[in-house]
């Protein structure tokens, strides 16, 4: 039996690997985000049970990522099954109810985990995110404090902290919030787009725009670029020229921009 992996266009027999080669070639295919593949990989093995956890693990990670929850969750499930106290476990099947506004469930399975692993700061940033979202931002803001009590270099709980006080309406605390997340982790980029929302709110017009180009880098951002050959502007352009607009969110966009500019 062999597979051919496209990262590198080389065929792999599998029969010649030993269990262990196998799941460092599906961690290093999952780390590459070549979820597809992990699939496709995990399909063709059956390994003894120890390792057989983290294949199903990866495969249920790997459909999580490409929006396949039913298949993420039956993976996952598997993996409980081999280990009913992997409390990572817990926290992914904590996510897929999230991601399925099945909200109730969501907590139970993040408090679940953090019942086995006590110090483990994602369930409490995910349970921050949940009680924002339902607008309970008592507990939000609890959980979130206690999620970088845990990991002081924790971006994704100062994102989430930042949207939190921007529901509440405080805008400059959102900006700290987002400028620090971004500090912690130069290559995530959902804080970026989040603080350009809070300059351009603000009328920080300059900055805003400037940050607001991270949105191409954003995962969660799910509008296609425009293809084109004709130069763009940039704000550092200062002579006077003709501009195309091209709206990229429908009529929104018409509304919204047409503000800035003098006809």
């Amino acid at each position: 039996m062999s597979i051919q992996l496209k990262n590198n266009q080389n065929k792999v027999n599998l029969s010649q690997l030993k269990e262990e080669e196998i799941l460092k070639i599906l961690l290093h295919l999952y780390d590459n985000k070549k979820f597809e593949e992990v699939i496709r990989l995990a399909d063709k093995v059956n390994l003894k049970i120890s390792h057989q956890y983290w294949v199903h693990y990866l495969r249920g990670s790997s459909f999580y990522d490409i929006g396949l929850y039913e298949k993420a969750f039956a993976d996952i499930k598997k993996c409980l099954d081999i280990n009913p106290n992997a409390a990572d476990c817990y926290f992914k099947i904590g996510n897929i109810c999230q991601e399925t506004k099945n909200i109730e469930e969501a907590e139970l399975f993040y408090n679940k985990a953090i019942s086995i692993k006590e110090n483990y700061a994602e369930p409490f940033a995910n349970l921050g995110k949940l009680y924002k979202d339902i607008g309970d931002f008592e507990r939000s803001k609890k959980h979130l404090d206690k999620a970088i009590e845990i990991n002081p270099k924790f971006a994704r709980a100062y994102n989430f902290l930042g949207s939190l006080a921007e529901a509440q309406n405080n805008i400059d605390d959102a900006q700290r919030y987002y400028k620090k997340a971004s500090s912690l982790n130069s290559s995530y980029y959902e804080p970026i787009y989040n603080l350009s929302l809070a300059q351009l709110y603000k009328g920080q017009f300059a900055e805003g725009f400037i940050n607001y180009n991270s949105r191409w880098k954003n995962s969660s951002f799910s509008k296609k670029r425009l293809q084109t050959n004709q130069p763009i502007w940039s704000p550092s352009v200062t002579t006077k020229c003709h501009v195309t607009i091209w709206p990229e969110q429908g009529i929104g966009d018409f509304i919204l921009y047409s503000r800035f500019f003098l006809i």
